[in-house]
């Protein structure tokens, strides 16, 4: 879920709800809603003088986000408790995703990596990080295991996702053994996510991406037990709501971790209004509001 969605719901001197769920809602002196705002974009309401909305002011959905570039795909050879992942060729304000599998060790990530989230299941664990492309970037990153291990990974470059606040949704599951490896579900709240489906398997193989994806990374670290595999594709999702569910086919048969993470695109510089009309002896409106406008 997006961030700040767990956080306490305040009030307002006339007991108003002024933050819930990560959004910021405005009220005008009459303590009408006028306005919310969510991870850095506004709505505004218009009202009549009896309180009925009649205008409905958004940010207009922008472009999806978009692969840059990926930095080399790489693992820590026989095993350590470090692995370094290269800086992909990215331009300053693009968000870089860090995608990393172990054979089960924990990991910590350099400073300015935000944690995304993580999935695990026996003898895999896959971690995942994001931080925003500046100009004084190093050329790589030394990624820190908790213990002596082999693992996996690579960092992708997205233009266009939002820069202070891009992931929508991140959802994890565990998949019985099997050749295919499904990614979960979410539910996304913005239009034209990103999404990124994340599978890693506790053993020396390859997959064959799911279909309309586009494979990003296909890592497995070096042969003999105990070792991993780390596959991500991404696909595209036009409008908010549950995505559709993606399928790599590995090689061989495997128990997975899986992970989806749906980046959402920066905030619209243009808005659009929608305008509401009341008519009828009932007073029906024109235009029913509801989850969608």
């Amino acid at each position: 879920t997006a961030a700040g969605y767990g956080s306490a719901i305040s009030y307002d001197n006339h007991g108003n709800t002024t933050t819930l769920a990560g959004e910021t809602l405005t009220y005008d002196g009459a303590d009408r809603h006028v306005a919310t705002t969510a991870a850095g974009s506004t709505v505004t309401y218009q009202r009549d003088v009896t309180g009925r909305i009649v205008a409905r002011t958004a940010p207009v959905p922008a472009p999806r986000p978009v692969w840059r570039a990926s930095g080399a795909a790489v693992n820590n050879g026989a095993g350590s408790t470090t692995l370094v992942l290269a800086r992909p060729a990215a331009t300053t304000g693009d968000v870089m995703v860090a995608i990393i599998a172990t054979a089960g060790a924990a990991l910590s990530a350099p400073a300015g990596w935000k944690q995304v989230g993580a999935t695990a299941t026996t003898g895999v664990s896959t971690t995942v990080w994001w931080r925003t492309a500046t100009g004084s970037d190093p050329s790589s990153w030394t990624f820190t295991l908790a213990t002596s291990q082999k693992a996996a990974g690579r960092i992708v470059a997205y233009s266009g996702a939002h820069q202070t606040d891009p992931i929508d949704v991140v959802a994890t599951a565990v998949n019985p053994s099997s050749t295919s490896q499904p990614a979960p579900q979410g539910t996304t709240t913005d239009t034209n996510p990103t999404s990124l489906s994340i599978v890693s398997v506790p053993t020396n193989t390859s997959f064959t991406p799911a279909a309309s994806t586009t494979e990003r990374l296909d890592k497995a670290g070096t042969a003999g037990a105990p070792t991993i595999t780390v596959e991500m594709a991404n696909h595209n999702q036009d409008i908010a709501g549950l995505s559709a569910q993606r399928t790599p086919i590995g090689a061989v048969a495997a128990i997975g971790a899986v992970m989806t993470v749906a980046l959402r695109p920066a905030d619209s510089a243009t808005t659009a209004t929608l305008r509401y009309s009341y008519s009828g002896g009932a007073d029906a409106t024109a235009v029913t509001m509801n989850t969608t406008n």
